[in-house]
């Protein structure tokens, strides 16, 4: 089996990883959003279009019963 040495050691490599993994996609969500506010901004219909399709479905999948 695995020593305590050795399951401490995994634990803390496995938890840098997920940290370090965790802040890249906090990095690339940021990202992307702000390209998402960008481009909403520069083309506002284009934003309200989404939000109607978004809506429509919501609105369809809840009347489903």
């Amino acid at each position: 089996m695995f020593s305590k040495k050795e399951t401490r050691d995994s634990l803390e490599y496995a938890q840098d990883r997920t940290r370090e993994a965790g802040s890249e996609l906090c990095r690339e969500m940021n990202n992307v959003t702000h390209q998402a506010c960008a481009y909403v901004r520069s083309n506002p219909w284009a934003g309200v279009g989404a939000g109607a399709v978004v809506g429509i479905i919501i609105g369809m999948l809840i009347s489903r019963k």
